[in-house]
């Protein structure tokens, strides 16, 4: 009889040992990929990125986009904080559902998306972001009645220069900035 209670008590605690590992598992879990997402799109945050960026398999070429919204605050000051937020959700959900799911897509803040990004073909990966950007476009109508365009810089290098993330942030932000200030609604590459 005290053999039993001694091996109910040792399954008691074994099983109730295995559920606190486990909820703490899944708490460490939740915690870690909220702590890289942006809590509106549920994109990568920029701590996601980065650490997204350190476990890619090297191609021939990366390149980084940053898209911003035009005339954000005007939107928002005209339509409303709820109508910035689903503009801000739209283009979110347009460049992850434009790019491949190679493709590291976050939220940078604000008004403000990168995309990471390798390949085999220069030309093609500009491509995608030139299509991307006219996604967003092409769509916005249906977010807001007269429409919004998105601007970006974009930087492509083969992988043999070795340039780190940083590099290529401020290189694209840079050709972000000559976007906005040349007119908008547009890409440099």
């Amino acid at each position: 009889r005290s053999q039993a209670l001694i091996g109910l008590l040792l399954l008691y605690i074994f099983t109730v040992s295995g559920l606190i590992y486990a909820k703490l598992n899944y708490e460490r879990h939740y915690f870690r990929e909220l702590s890289q997402r942006d809590p509106m799109t549920s994109l990568l945050n920029r701590r996601g990125l980065e650490l997204a960026y350190k476990s890619v398999f090297p191609q021939d070429f990366e390149g980084v986009a940053i898209f911003d919204i035009d005339d954000f605050k005007k939107i928002n000051d005209t339509y409303g904080h709820d109508v910035g937020d689903e503009v801000i959700c739209y283009v979110g959900q347009t460049l992850h559902r434009n790019t491949r799911a190679a493709d590291i897509v976050s939220r940078f803040g604000g008004e403000e998306f990168v995309v990471y990004m390798q390949g085999n073909d220069e030309r093609k990966m500009i491509d995608a972001v030139l299509r991307v950007q006219q996604e967003v476009s092409k769509g916005s109508t249906d977010i807001v009645s007269s429409g919004f365009s998105v601007s970006g810089g974009f930087v492509v290098k083969p992988v043999t220069e070795k340039s780190d993330l940083d590099d290529l942030l401020k290189q694209a932000d840079e050709k972000l900035y000559i976007a906005k200030q040349s007119g908008k609604n547009r890409i440099i590459v």
